[in-house]
C-alpha cells in the first residue's frame, strides 16, 4: 500500500499526485513531498497508515485536525487542498510552503536581524493568542515547519491539531521560540538590548508574570514600530 514508507518511490496516488520522497514518518501517517500533475505544482500528500486506517479514533483525529486546518485561513499557515481515499486509506493533499526553513538557518548558524527575529515572536505571539481565544490545540513549536519568505515575512506550516489545549500553551510555544532564535540574533542592532531582555524573560515560563503574552504582543509591535520609524529616519 503508498502509505508505507518502504513502497517504492517516485508513484502516483490517485492518478493525480507523483509521491517523490518521505519528508516526515509520524506514528500513524507519512508525509511525502509530491507533485500535483495536472497543475504542475509542488504539494505535500499526508497518508494515513493502513492499519491506522481501521482505527475509527484515529481516522476521526486526523479529519478533525485537518477541517479545524481548513476552517482556520490565514496566509501566513499552509492550507490542506483536498482529501482523497485511495487504496484502503485517507490522504490529505496541503500546500507546500516555498521559504528558507528555520532549522537550516539554525544548522547554518546565520544570523537574523533584530527586526526579523522581532516579526517572527510577534508573528506568533499573534496567532497564539487567537488559538488562545479559540480554545485550539496546536502542535509543539519546530524550527522545520517555520519559513522566511523573499519578501522577508515568515509561513507556517498550519499549527492547529485535534484535542484540547493546555493552560498556558502560549507562553509555553513563544518560550520554545525564544530558545531557538536567540543564538541566531545580530548582536550589533541597537535594538538587541531590548530583544534579548525580552526573551530571557519570555524563555523562562515563570518569569511571564506580570507580563502576558496579549501585553507581550503589544511591547512587540511598539517595537516594530520604532524599528520602522528609526529606519525611515
Amino acid at each position: 500500500m503508498i502509505p508505507q514508507a518502504a513502497r517504492s518511490l517516485p508513484c502516483m496516488l490517485a492518478d493525480q499526485y507523483i509521491l517523490s520522497s518521505v519528508l516526515e514518518e509520524k506514528e500513524d501517517s507519512i508525509v511525502y513531498e509530491a507533485t500535483q500533475k495536472d497543475l504542475q505544482r509542488e504539494v505535500l500528500v499526508e497518508s494515513l497508515r493502513v492499519d491506522a486506517a481501521g482505527d475509527e479514533e484515529k481516522v476521526g483525529r486526523f479529519f478533525e485536525t485537518y477541517r479545524l486546518q481548513a476552517r482556520i485561513r490565514h496566509s501566513s499557515l499552509a492550507a490542506p487542498l483536498e482529501v482523497l481515499e485511495y487504496e484502503g486509506t485517507w490522504h490529505v493533499a496541503r500546500e507546500r510552503i516555498h521559504g528558507e526553513p528555520l532549522d537550516a538557518m539554525v544548522s547554518a548558524g546565520r544570523t537574523l536581524s533584530a527586526e526579523m527575529v522581532c516579526g517572527l515572536l510577534q508573528q506568533l505571539c499573534y496567532m497564539h493568542l487567537y488559538f488562545d481565544m479559540e480554545r485550539i490545540a496546536t502542535i509543539p513549536f519546530s524550527p522545520e515547519h517555520t519559513y522566511l519568505m523573499d519578501f522577508g515575512g515568515y509561513r507556517f506550516d498550519h499549527m492547529a491539531v485535534a484535542g484540547v489545549r493546555r493552560p498556558g500553551e502560549t507562553q509555553r510555544q513563544l518560550s520554545a521560540v525564544a530558545a531557538v532564535v536567540e543564538p541566531l540574533l545580530d548582536r550589533n542592532s541597537m535594538f538587541t538590548p531590548t530583544l534579548l531582555q525580552m526573551m530571557d524573560q519570555i524563555r523562562n515560563t515563570r518569569a511571564w508574570s506580570p507580563i502576558s503574552p496579549a501585553i507581550l504582543d503589544e511591547e512587540l509591535i511598539r517595537l516594530q514600530m520604532e524599528m520602522i520609524h528609526r529606519k525611515g529616519e
